[in-house]
């Protein structure tokens, strides 16, 4: 793991990153969230060290996996850098419920942004650092990646 992304005002902070091969059947987005593909979808994926270096879109199946934002656009088939934990950019969609600062986040499935969490089940994935009360937009997160924990359990 590589370690030294530092954003604005994420002092004693700073991202840590992967770099993975873009699965996604286009080019990511910049702050968008995917999916590593430990469910082996993707047919690159054939053994368990090549279903840890794919990205793949975000869904049903695996919304609750190890999740990465991408910190870059990267081209279908081609590698690039994926945050993992720490501070982030992450596209925050705050156009159905308003999201405010500290705000608990959830990967929103067939999707690349996060949305309020709504339920004490819900795999929590970042915390909210700015608010955004309209449609999806890079907004500054804290990335708890595929570690996360479930609202009312940890923090």
């Amino acid at each position: 793991m590589n370690k030294g992304i530092q954003y604005a005002g994420t002092i004693g902070f700073a991202a840590e990153y992967v770099y993975l091969y873009n699965r996604t059947g286009g080019a990511t987005v910049v702050g968008g969230v995917y999916a590593i593909d430990v469910s082996r979808v993707q047919a690159e994926s054939t053994d368990a060290a090549s279903a840890l270096s794919n990205a793949t879109p975000v869904a049903a199946a695996n919304i609750d996996g190890i999740l990465v934002i991408a910190d870059q656009i990267v081209a279908d088939n081609e590698i690039g850098r994926f945050i993992v934990n720490g501070p982030a950019l992450a596209l925050v969609d705050g156009g159905t419920t308003d999201v405010l600062v500290g705000d608990k986040l959830i990967a929103a499935a067939a999707s690349t942004s996060l949305v309020k969490s709504g339920a004490t089940t819900d795999v929590v994935h970042a915390i909210a650092i700015d608010g955004n009360t309209g449609t999806a937009a890079l907004k500054t997160v804290y990335w708890l990646g595929g570690w996360s924990t479930r609202p009312g359990t940890a923090s």
